[in-house]
C-alpha cells in the first residue's frame, strides 16, 4: 500500500449507505461521516444487532451544509447546536455529519442513516485502529 492512499489506512468507503445497517463496533475504525444528497429528510438510527430492530437516536452536534453537489461550493459549519439532534432536512446540496462509536448507547453497535423519501447517503468510516490493506477491511454491512 503506497503512503498517501486514503482506503484502508485511514477511510472505508460505502458508496450506498441508506438503510444499510453499518457495524460500526466492528469494523475498528472510530467513526463514519454520512454525506447524504437531495431535498429530503436524513434520519440517524442505532441497532445493537444487524437485523435491527432500529430506533432513532440524536448524535449530531453540528453538521455541514454545501449548496452544490459538485464542488463548486465550499461546507458551511451549522456551529454548535447545543442540544444534539438525531435528523437533518436539507432543501437542496449536501449535508455532511459525523457519528462517533461514543455516541452510541451501551449495547449498540450499528448505525443506519434513513432518509424519508429518495435521498443519497454515502458513508465514510475513518480513524482506524489498524491500518490495513483495502483487501482486508472487515465489511461494515454484516
Amino acid at each position: 500500500m503506497a503512503l498517501g492512499e486514503a482506503l484502508g489506512r485511514i477511510i472505508d468507503i460505502v458508496p450506498v449507505a441508506a438503510g444499510a445497517a453499518l457495524n460500526l463496533s466492528g469494523s475498528y475504525a472510530a467513526g463514519i461521516t454520512f454525506v447524504a444528497t437531495g431535498n429530503d429528510t436524513f434520519v440517524v438510527k442505532q441497532s445493537g444487532a444487524h437485523g435491527g430492530p432500529f430506533t432513532a437516536f440524536s448524535p449530531i452536534s453540528r453538521y455541514y451544509t454545501k449548496t452544490g453537489t459538485t464542488g463548486a461550493t465550499v461546507w458551511v459549519d451549522s456551529g454548535d447546536l447545543g442540544t444534539d439532534v438525531g435528523t437533518v432536512t436539507i432543501g437542496s446540496g449536501a449535508v455532511a455529519f459525523y457519528v462517533g462509536l461514543d455516541d452510541l448507547p451501551a449495547g449498540s453497535g450499528y448505525v443506519e442513516v434513513v432518509p424519508g423519501t429518495s435521498g443519497l447517503v454515502i458513508a465514510l468510516l475513518h480513524d482506524f485502529q489498524v491500518d490495513r490493506n483495502p483487501k482486508y477491511l472487515v465489511a461494515p454491512n454484516l
